[in-house]
């Protein structure tokens, strides 16, 4: 049930978020009650998010990484993690810099060259047909 659901949070379609609400139906009639009470669909499944917002991610941990990055630093008084937290940004935002100012100006990010990679790969069974004027519909292969 647990798998089932987050299919269904990162579903991309309504096609497939439909199908696995049909299997999580079987597995657990209650569990689209539960679901009904945690609220709108635009909430929790990438289906439904506004498409103005232009970011594939529905997580919310950033607190579980800032507390994961500060490690040992967050058992000290407010003072100390004051400090712990000023020099890790520091840090950070000088190697990020030098890491800047070593690549070319025009030059992608070696995240984003990744990035693109992943989903370059991810797509080799995709199909895009045509359907008006300068739109597309894409076929993922799978269903």
């Amino acid at each position: 049930m647990f798998s089932l659901f987050w299919k269904a949070c990162g579903a991309y379609s309504k096609f497939f978020f439909g199908k696995v609400m049909e299997q999580l139906q079987k597995t657990n009639p209650d569990a689209l009650i539960w679901l009904s009470k945690v609220g709108d669909q635009e909430r929790w499944t990438k289906h439904a998010f506004n498409p103005v917002i232009k970011c594939d991610v529905n997580k919310t941990n950033f607190v579980e990484s800032f507390n994961a990055t500060l490690g040992i630093e967050i058992c000290r008084p407010v003072m100390s993690l004051l400090e712990s937290v000023q020099r890790l940004t520091m840090v950070r935002m000088v190697t990020r810099r030098q890491a800047c100012e070593e690549r070319e100006r025009g030059d992608l990010s070696p995240n984003i060259i990744n990035r693109v990679k992943t989903l370059c790969y991810e797509s080799r069974t995709c199909k895009a047909l045509l359907s008006k004027e300068g739109e597309y519909e894409v076929l993922d292969g799978k269903s």
